[in-house]
């Protein structure tokens, strides 16, 4: 079996088993230990998140698929591409930062520093998930994504309900996931492709 199907059946069978774990989550923990206004709280950060990452990505993850192949004829040109590829979302990030900052009084943002945190991963989670995914490094990101860190958020609904921390504690360390998750995905890319 070669590299790419058997990378493909993994993948697949890591997204089903995520699948599940979702299924479980939404429709038999949050629905009975959140209320349906925290429940509706989280989806508006991520949906906030999400909200300004095409403005800021500037097709970064598609041009890491896309031009990949035309940069990676030696060391130098990979760690360049791989630089444009980090540098100007970061840009971007910080530019639409400045312009909210200004624009603090006229807007008021709830949970601006949750949307902000995650926006910003989410940024470069899926940079480096483009990235990887052209050197066929698939099955790793996808296990972050799709097992452990859904499992890590029903952790934290669980210590919600047995109020070991509260609900702002929640967000906080749903934050936290994200952080976490780039990290690992970070130190991925970097043990993976000796950077």
């Amino acid at each position: 079996m070669g590299v790419i199907i058997k990378n493909s059946l993994n993948v697949t069978i890591v997204n089903y088993i995520g699948v599940i774990i979702a299924t479980v989550s939404i429709l038999f923990i949050q629905t009975k230990i959140l209320s349906s206004d925290q429940i509706g709280e989280i989806r508006l950060i991520l949906d906030k998140s999400f909200l300004i990452l095409p403005l800021v990505m500037l097709g970064m993850d598609s041009a890491a698929l896309r031009f990949y192949f035309y940069f990676n004829k030696d060391d130098e040109s990979k760690n360049n591409f791989l630089s444009i590829l980090v540098l100007l979302p970061f840009l971007a990030f910080t530019f639409s930062l400045i312009i909210l900052f200004l624009l603090r009084n006229v807007i008021i943002i709830e949970n601006l520093e949750f949307i902000v945190t995650i926006s910003f991963c989410y940024i470069y989670i899926l940079i480096f998930e483009a990235y990887l995914n052209t050197k066929s490094k698939i099955i790793y990101p996808a296990l972050l994504k799709n097992i452990l860190f859904r499992l890590s958020f029903i952790g934290l609904i669980l210590l919600y309900f047995y109020k070991i921390i509260n609900f702002y504690n929640v967000l906080t360390y749903f934050a936290t996931l994200h952080i976490a998750h780039l990290l690992l995905l970070s130190l991925y890319l970097k043990r993976t492709l000796d950077f």
